[in-house]
């Protein structure tokens, strides 16, 4: 098939445990991945998994795992921890917003929600709600 695993794929951070992992479609070399058992339980890689590095601060402290995905062009990174809310970073993970608020819940999407990032609109993020339908966000 030709297709190599990269080298960096177990480096910075170590997580024992990754829950998800995703691509940019029009980046592929744009990845993200998510866990549980490191520094940091989250991570980003410019480089097709490489070299990584670790997101700074979490959206919820405490919390880990979940699912990740990036929208176009690696524009914003959502991710909802396991059992929490969807946050989105539009800074590769420095600082996180959340997409929802306490008047405008999702159902339960922080459980086996699915989440995905617009492969053509910048920042745009999708949300499969397990009860409420499909949701979608853009930045403000």
């Amino acid at each position: 098939m030709g297709t190599k695993v990269p080298a960096g794929r177990m480096n910075n951070p170590m997580m024992t445990n990754s829950t998800d992992m995703d691509f940019d479609e029009a980046n592929p070399s744009m990845m993200v991945r998510v866990g549980r058992g490191g520094a940091q339980d989250g991570a980003y890689s410019a480089d097709g998994g490489n070299s990584w590095t670790g997101f700074r601060p979490e959206p919820v402290a405490g919390a880990d795992s979940g699912q990740v995905a990036p929208a176009a062009g690696g524009s914003s990174i959502v991710w909802t921890e396991a059992g929490q809310v969807p946050y989105r970073s539009t800074d590769k993970g420095a600082t996180w917003l959340r997409v929802n608020d306490d008047d405008h819940q999702w159902g339960g999407i922080g459980g086996v929600g699915v989440i995905t990032g617009d492969p053509d609109t910048f920042g745009r993020v999708y949300v499969g709600t397990n009860g409420r339908g499909l949701q979608y966000g853009d930045p403000s």
